[in-house]
């Protein structure tokens, strides 16, 4: 079970980094050739600072879409690094109160023998008494 919550974390983590190492530069690209487009569209119109033509003003469109989910992408991932990082502090929480396993932390029935086989002592004994002898 720990292992695979290993895994689980390792796989989380490695996964959000390649997100946003490809939101990057989608990010990236997405800006440049926008700029690209919109100046191409925008070459024989007069100097503004917003596109005045329909392609200019449609390719603005488009980028502002594209910084939208760029928001969205992050705050996705922001968010699940919360919750892994919410998560694996409620699994600490419940490995340090789990009680041990049995074998530990029970007491268990012992026989100890005289040569002649006559019984000495029976009782429980607890898992810890070895350390005593």
């Amino acid at each position: 079970m720990t292992l695979l919550s290993v895994l689980q974390r390792t796989a989380g983590v490695a996964f959000r980094g390649r997100v946003v190492v490809y939101v990057a530069g989608a990010s990236g690209l997405l800006v440049f050739v926008a700029a690209l487009a919109v100046l191409d569209s925008e070459r024989s119109a007069p100097q503004a600072f917003s596109p005045v033509t329909d392609a200019g003003r449609l390719i603005a469109g488009g980028l502002m879409l594209g910084g939208i989910a760029l928001l969205g992408v992050v705050t996705a991932t922001l968010a699940s690094w919360i919750v892994e990082r919410v998560s694996q502090q409620e699994e600490d929480a419940q490995a340090a109160t789990r009680p041990a396993p049995r074998s530990e932390c029970s007491a268990r029935r012992v026989h100890y023998l005289s040569p002649d086989g006559t019984p000495l002592f029976v009782g429980r004994v607890a898992a810890d008494a070895r350390m005593f002898k």
